[in-house]
């Protein structure tokens, strides 16, 4: 397990994948279900700043519940500036940090070996 490494939230729009940095939630994104509720607080006290396999738990305890999960990046300030990548990757499916982010919870094996 030490060489697993949990990122809880990816998207994938029209075929393409792209990792949501934790930055963002650490510049305010949110994470909700489709009814607009900040979950993540019913699983660790620090909601979206919660260590990574717990939030990814998380999203996968609300998905298998039935509910979609997003990510709300609308409180972010300047965020064409702060975060050029995500914005273009939005751009060229139709959506911008105004409009909730699908999300799924990912884990990737890191499998080099370093000597």
């Amino acid at each position: 397990m030490e060489f697993v490494q949990f990122h809880p939230t990816i998207t994938t729009l029209g075929g393409e994948t792209m990792l949501l940095t934790e930055t963002l939630r650490g510049e305010g994104a949110r994470i909700v279900n489709e009814l607009g509720e900040r979950f993540a607080f019913n699983y660790h006290e620090r909601g979206e700043l919660a260590p990574r396999d717990v939030l990814s738990r998380a999203i996968y305890m609300e998905l298998m519940n039935g509910h979609r999960v997003y990510m709300d990046l609308s409180d972010i300030e300047d965020f064409d500036r702060k975060f050029p990548g995500v914005s273009d990757f939005l751009g060229r499916h139709g959506l911008s940090n105004k409009d909730r982010v699908p999300i799924y919870r990912c884990a990737f094996h890191n499998w080099w070996v370093e000597g």
